[in-house]
């Protein structure tokens, strides 16, 4: 058998296992797409189908389309087993004419690259909280009116609701893990939970590392003062003085509005966001600048305090649930339970609950 016969033998060969799998994953494929869009018209309010029931039925299919993936990446190792037997039967030496063969092989290897990576992602969130019943979900627990730890293991607020109405879509129940500010994105991508809230600032730093939900609120910073001294901080101009005392919490978005737009002022960093709000009232500090909500709960709280024009914040910013990176399907079902929920009117009655509007 001569060289060239071999490499073109070879190449049909090759050739024709691809387009069988070609086929075989198109069939598959167009199968899923067809089951998945069937589930999701039954998840509809019309086919009253659980979100935990759609989990299980879509990852079943995904369970195919793995096994297809494996059987491929198997077939294209066998080949190149038995191209390699080949090259050595023949005793084809690595000549720069007769090199063409290994790096077809080589190059189809590279192709099929990203097969190997699919096979190996983990099973999404969605289906693994589904099938444990059980959401972890990490949380500062110091954060009225979004998330705040009445005693070990027992939350309340916003968040903390909107969190129990999540698990609920998938039969399960929400287990929250007690963390810090600074701690709150290693927790998280360390794999301690499977969603964390608790009023948390969408930012470009923390989405390098993890996704957000599309955002439930817009909520600015806001000044919160002593009431007779309103008048006083309208503007980051008036903060911004060394003569002003600005405190804030570590580590979260509030320091780093800080730090960015008050590096006149005197700043002192409070570890505690429970008593921030007395280091105020005792005439310690002057200025804590905060998210709108959490201004205006507060004043309420303490009537000494009023909130700094909460309906025209000093700088715009969003609030979303922080999810593992990458994970695509679990995005988008937290992202279309949340669409439902303020579409259906569960988010503005927890809100009013929450906010008092």
């Amino acid at each position: 058998m001569g060289e060239t016969q071999l490499l073109n033998g070879f190449k049909n060969l090759l050739g024709a296992v691809m387009a069988g799998a070609s086929i075989a994953a198109l069939g598959v494929g167009g199968q899923v797409a067809q089951t998945a869009a069937g589930l999701m018209m039954m998840g509809s309010p019309i086919g009253g189908l659980s979100g935990a029931r759609i989990a299980q039925q879509i990852d079943a299919k995904l369970l195919r389309l793995l096994i297809l993936a494996f059987s491929f990446l198997m077939a294209l190792f066998l080949l190149q087993i038995l191209a390699v037997t080949l090259l050595s039967t023949f005793n084809l030496k690595r000549t720069p004419h007769r090199s063409p063969l290994m790096k077809f092989i080589a190059v189809l290897t590279l192709l099929f690259a990203p097969c190997v990576a699919f096979a190996q992602t983990s099973p999404s969130t969605l289906a693994r909280v589904a099938q444990s019943g059980v959401l972890r979900v990490c949380t500062p627990g110091d954060y009225k009116p979004f998330s705040f730890q009445r005693a070990p293991g027992e939350f309340e607020g916003l968040d903390v609701d909107m969190m129990g109405s999540l698990a609920g879509t998938l039969n399960a129940r929400p287990e929250f893990v007690k963390t810090t500010w600074a701690n709150l994105l290693p927790d998280f991508v360390a794999g301690k939970c499977d969603i964390a809230a608790g009023g948390i600032s969408v930012s470009l730093e923390r989405q390098k590392q993890a996704y957000f939900s599309a955002p439930y609120m817009v909520n600015g910073k806001t000044p919160i003062t002593r009431c007779e001294d309103i008048a006083k901080y309208q503007t980051i101009a008036a903060i911004d003085l060394p003569n002003v005392r600005v405190i804030t919490n570590p580590s979260g978005s509030n320091e780093r509005f800080a730090r960015a737009k008050l590096s006149h002022a005197q700043l002192t960093i409070h570890s505690d966001n429970l008593t921030i709000f007395d280091e105020l009232i005792k005439g310690k500090a002057d200025v804590f600048v905060t998210e709108a909500a959490e201004a205006i709960v507060q004043s309420k709280a303490h009537p000494e305090l009023c909130a700094v024009n909460p309906d025209k914040p000093l700088q715009y910013a969003e609030m979303g649930y922080l999810l593992p990176n990458g994970d695509d399907v679990f995005r988008n079902f937290v992202d279309q339970w949340l669409h439902l929920s303020k579409a259906n009117g569960d988010y503005a009655q927890l809100s009013a609950k929450w906010l008092g509007k």
